[in-house]
């Protein structure tokens, strides 16, 4: 038995030599696009807007949603640090709301 599963261990190894297993890469909006669609909407944004309703339509769902819901997230946290931007949340787990610092003004 032993010299068997050794024999089938070596053509294995020969076989599978130089070959690597490559998962395909899931979508990824980009943070910098996810900057710049925000940075077009400032001025735009209804006060108090969901995180969520910030998404790009065609990033909605599975895999997509969850690397747009991401990229956004970070993309605003950047606009907030540069003060164009209000990010507010009532509690843990709860939504995430965006609200441009020009709105304020109106309020």
């Amino acid at each position: 038995l032993y010299d068997l599963l050794t024999a089938y261990a070596t053509e294995r190894v020969k076989k599978m030599r130089g070959k690597t297993y490559k998962p395909p890469m899931p979508p990824v909006l980009l943070i910098e696009e996810a900057r710049e669609r925000l940075e077009r909407m400032l001025g735009r944004i209804p006060d108090w807007s969901g995180l969520s309703r910030l998404l790009p339509f065609d990033w909605q769902g599975g895999q997509r949603r969850r690397s747009a819901l991401a990229s956004t997230l970070l993309a605003c946290l950047e606009l907030a640090r540069d003060g164009r931007v209000e990010i507010r949340q009532m509690g843990p787990f709860e939504e995430i709301f965006i609200r441009d610092r020009g709105s304020e003004a109106l309020a």
